[in-house]
């Protein structure tokens, strides 16, 4: 009970979260069009709108994840004592880690499109859509270190990021391309993916506006970690866990 006296968000976002997922599974399961989705859908569509999926989950939640567990071996502090901003190191760190990440969601997409016969076209304009997706997804994971830093004990909200993220970017991938997807930060992202691996065609205005949005999202989320760090060192609790 003193716990989440302390941590309220943690009790109250499990509890939301928990309710969000079995009305969404509810609501799910009783539509014609979802089974139709999963009995008659497109491959293509399919395994692009799964794959989306999973890279939101890894690129949001591990920057949180990784600065709870640098909290709890007492490391902390060094990231926000060096002379590089804390949501450089973070971005930076985030990237890095994801290197080998990327590397095996190439391979499952592979595998996903060859055992589904989706025959999506994966070459180096793909591979570079993936990371520009997963650049502007770890824009989104900065935002929830700002939390982490704040509200400390967030792991709670992790799945009602996660299902939100998902259904949206599963939402917006069509075989069919849309230059008006470009105008709008994420999707723009899931939009030159999409393009990529169904041969649709990308001119490189739309790269160039996907890379700018991308770079929007990391700066915007960025400014919003710094905003809560300065917020936890004001009252004292920046590296209290």
């Amino acid at each position: 009970l003193l716990m989440w006296l302390r941590y309220p968000l943690q009790p109250a976002a499990g509890l939301l979260a928990l309710f969000a997922m079995f009305l969404g599974l509810s609501f799910g399961m009783q539509q014609l069009p979802a089974l139709e989705l999963f009995s008659k859908g497109d491959p293509r569509v399919m395994v692009a709108s799964f794959f989306c999926w999973v890279c939101a989950m890894g690129a949001i939640g591990h920057i949180a994840n990784e600065l709870e567990e640098d909290a709890r071996i007492g490391v902390l502090e060094a990231v926000f004592l060096s002379r590089m901003r804390a949501w450089e190191i973070i971005l930076v760190r985030s990237l890095a880690s994801s290197t080998s990440g990327l590397a095996l969601s190439f391979c499952i997409l592979w595998l996903l499109s060859w055992y589904s016969g989706a025959g999506l076209r994966l070459g180096v304009h793909a591979l570079f859509a993936l990371v520009l997706l997963d650049l502007a997804l770890s824009g989104i994971g900065l935002a929830m270190a700002g939390l982490s830093i704040v509200f400390k004990r967030i792991s709670s909200i992790g799945p009602l990021v996660y299902l939100a993220a998902g259904t949206a970017l599963a939402s917006t991938i069509s075989l069919v391309p849309s230059d008006q997807r470009l105008r709008y930060p994420l999707v723009s992202a899931v939009e030159v993916f999409a393009r990529t691996v169904f041969d649709t065609g990308l001119s490189a205005t739309g790269w160039a506006m996907a890379l700018g949005w991308a770079g929007a999202t990391v700066l915007a989320c960025a400014a919003f970690l710094e905003m809560c760090t300065n917020h936890a060192r004001r009252r004292g609790s920046l590296a209290h866990y």
